[in-house]
């Protein structure tokens, strides 16, 4: 279809606005994007490679209880790129009991060879009536085997081999807490409610558990059998509340059944496949208003109360305010740069 002229210009403005707002940024953060940028152009070909490798000599799941499985959904115009993030997730160096893809019924028949093909290296694909659309890689899991350790994961990342490894090391040190790899920071205001979600502090090197952090999916999460409250999987309460926001439902959820949260790893930018971010709803989401009419909705449905600090111990600290964190957040990163 034809774009008017209206739109290219739009486009191109837009290009050039990006562009203009990069070379503002500091020499360390523009080297830092292109080298994220040369991540992401030469990832299809080192996880081909990787998996090319595996397929000589692939590995089996070491027998353990609880059971380990990692699970995600797709859909349609992501599964040109899927069987890329599939073969990064089987390639892992600790093997999972298997990884579990969620899709919805209507769209089976779409899955591409390359992805059907991947069902005999470990992964089990599963059709679900019902489109829970984000959900869809979390909550029909969480109901079909609630006493499965669940990790889950993003269908447009390429997960590097130590990925499992890490939130698995997370997991044995402190086993009831949820382990992720990539957290924001979050920002409250004198009354101890949630600050707009562009204003929290993206990516922080704090690790928890006594700091405010919010998981965010796209890193990797892991999930220890009963961290999550009991409503986490009524449907009709996630779709009026937070109907394209899963992060912030699944927050919610476990700060109220009062699991601490750890974050494993360096917080680094993940490495997406570039033709799949045609269709994301970080637009909408992060860069829109999306997210914080979710937490708008959260906070009236369940307060903001739940998001304390906890220790070690589990006992609840108060809340810890924005002008206690800043100055050690800006020590850190001084000493990191």
């Amino acid at each position: 279809m034809r774009r008017n002229r209206g739109e290219v210009n739009r486009l191109r403005r837009t290009r050039w606005q990006k562009l203009a707002r990069s070379l503002e940024k500091p020499w360390r953060h523009r080297a830092r994007s292109v080298g994220h940028g040369f991540k992401r152009l030469f990832a299809p070909t080192l996880t081909a490679a990787e998996w090319a490798l595996y397929r000589r000599h692939p590995r089996q799941a070491a027998s353990s209880a609880p059971r380990l499985s990692i699970t995600l959904t797709s859909y349609a115009p992501r599964f040109g790129t899927l069987a890329l993030t599939l073969q990064s997730l089987l390639n892992q160096s600790a093997v999972a009991d298997e990884v579990v893809l969620w899709v919805h019924a209507p769209e089976l028949r779409l899955l591409p060879e390359s992805v059907t093909r991947l069902q005999k290296y470990g992964l089990r694909i599963v059709p679900c009536e019902r489109d829970l659309r984000v959900y869809l890689k979390s909550i029909p899991a969480l109901r079909s085997e609630p006493n499965t350790v669940w990790v889950t994961a993003d269908d447009d990342v390429r997960y590097p081999r130590d990925w499992l490894a890490s939130l698995l090391a997370g997991h044995r040190a402190d086993p009831a807490a949820v382990i992720c790899r990539r957290a924001h920071l979050m920002k409250f205001d004198a009354a101890g409610r949630p600050l707009p979600y562009r204003s929290w502090a993206k990516q922080t090197h704090f690790t928890g558990p006594d700091a405010p952090l919010f998981v965010t999916g796209v890193g990797g999460v892991l999930y220890p059998p009963g961290c999550l409250h009991a409503d986490a999987t009524d449907e009709q309460r996630f779709a009026s509340l937070s109907p394209n926001a899963d992060d912030i439902w699944l927050n919610w959820m476990l700060r109220l059944q009062g699991t601490r949260v750890r974050r494993v790893g360096d917080n680094a930018e993940p490495v997406t496949w570039l033709s799949s971010q045609r269709v994301t709803l970080f637009k909408s989401n992060a860069r829109g208003s999306n997210n914080d009419e979710c937490l708008v909705r959260m906070t009236e449905a369940y307060g903001f109360c739940c998001f304390r600090a906890l220790d070690s111990r589990s006992s609840v600290l108060p809340v810890i305010g924005l002008g206690e964190l800043e100055p050690v957040q800006s020590a850190v990163d001084a000493l990191l740069a």
